[in-house]
């Protein structure tokens, strides 16, 4: 993870990935998808993981060119839709929102 400061906030810092830290992200993922097997974990926190899971090494693939593109400046793929981020962040919404919809009947 690369840290800078930006010249105009010292109080601020920006953090970014790595090449290292993005080829993390398998791993992770692998680790996420056997922590929602394995131990208790509620809809809300486990809803990316099975995204993930459920979408396989291409999702993976391409939630890494995505944060390739965002920390490391390579060149954004012609993809149309929503990124993979925006994506897992809609579903944990999503089930966030219905939750509280039942919580109120």
């Amino acid at each position: 993870m690369l840290k800078s400061v930006p010249a105009a906030h010292k109080q601020k810092v920006i953090y970014s990935l790595t090449e290292r830290g993005v080829e993390l992200l398998p791993i992770l993922a692998a680790m996420s998808a056997w922590g929602v097997k394995h131990m208790p974990v509620t809809e809300e926190l486990g809803i990316r993981a099975k995204l993930l899971t459920d979408g396989g090494p291409k999702l993976v693939a391409r939630f890494m060119d995505e944060l390739r593109a965002e920390h490391l400046g390579t060149a954004k793929k012609g993809r149309r839709g929503p990124t993979v981020r925006a994506a897992l962040q809609a579903a944990y919404e999503a089930v966030v929102a219905r939750k509280g919809r039942r919580a109120k009947r």
